[in-house]
């Protein structure tokens, strides 16, 4: 399977957006930027990390807004951590993003709002739908856009835009254990991750099969369409994202494909933070001693670069 084949198998997008009532959604109005955010979740709270620029607006007013709410500087630019209102709107996200092949592009703040960029196959709509009628009672939640999706190709060409991506490849040997769990995944199966939250029960990810399967392993979304879920365990790999999460690195897609018993993980990020990217993840095999993984690149964005993975 090549990577054009997967392009728009996921053929909806939406924007949802989210009131915040609070001084930094207030300032980031005056920012013409989009904001990355972060997803952070300690129990039943729920945090943002929110990634400004390292100059908005007026020099001084800058300096004392940043002082103020104790920015951490990471280089590229500052972060805030900041706690979610409108809890009671989260767990509708919460239950869309939970829903069989919806995938997160990116979360931003934008305009005084926090908005949530979603991409779906149209075999979910009716259960997006119901969601929606929730979400949207009231004024603090609501749908900026809801139409056919372009394509992955082209949404990460609009981000290189914004952003400047970047790309950083590893490859992580399968064990043992690993590949008796995942030896059903083929070669020319490629997967995505569905978003950057992480929990003891592994990491979400859709596999596009390109053709109807039969296994247990793998959790049905839309066969004739080759969509299918999975959850992957690798210690080494959640302990990279723990990592990432936790300076925080703005990951916009990762993709991932296993040939000849190595996982392979195509991380899309602002190119000003792949150096965090990289460090982040020679830590991780040191600390758990798996040097036999390996960084194959780190780039700035090209296109034909996904479409050979």
């Amino acid at each position: 399977m090549h990577f054009a084949d997967i392009d728009k198998i996921l053929d909806r997008r939406m924007v949802l957006t989210m009131k915040q009532d609070n001084e930094i959604f207030l300032a980031s109005r005056e920012i013409e930027a989009r904001i990355p955010i972060n997803i952070l979740e300690e129990g039943d709270k729920k945090y943002m990390l929110i990634n400004f620029p390292s100059s908005f607006g007026e020099v001084q007013k800058n300096r004392i807004f940043l002082k103020k709410y104790d920015a951490k500087n990471i280089g590229s630019h500052y972060v805030i951590r900041e706690r979610i209102n409108h809890v009671e709107k989260w767990k509708y996200i919460q239950e869309i993003m939970n829903l069989p092949s919806v995938v997160v592009n990116r979360i931003n703040l934008k305009g005084g709002l926090i908005a949530f960029y979603f991409r779906y196959h149209h075999s979910v709509k009716n259960k997006i739908s119901n969601i929606l009628s929730n979400y949207t009672d009231g004024d603090d939640g609501q749908i900026e856009t809801m139409d056919p999706s372009p394509g992955i190709l082209k949404i990460l060409d609009r981000l290189d835009q914004f952003y400047s991506l970047g790309m950083v490849q590893v490859s992580i040997p399968l064990t043992e254990e690993e590949r008796t769990l995942v030896g059903f995944v083929r070669d020319d199966f490629i997967g995505e991750s569905t978003n950057n939250l992480i929990s003891g029960n592994g990491i979400n990810a859709i596999v596009y099969t390109g053709e109807t399967v039969e296994n247990p392993q793998l959790n049905e979304i839309y066969g004739e369409s080759g969509l299918y879920g999975m959850n992957l365990k690798d210690n080494t790999l959640q302990g990279w994202r723990e990592k990432l999460n936790r300076i925080p690195v703005i990951r916009f897609r990762q993709f991932l494909r296993i040939r000849n018993n190595d996982l392979h993980i195509l991380t899309l990020l602002p190119y000003s933070q792949t150096d965090l990217a990289y460090r982040a993840f020679f830590e991780e095999i040191c600390e758990s001693n798996r040097h036999n993984a390996t960084l194959d690149f780190v780039s700035k964005y090209d296109r034909s670069v996904i479409l050979d993975f």
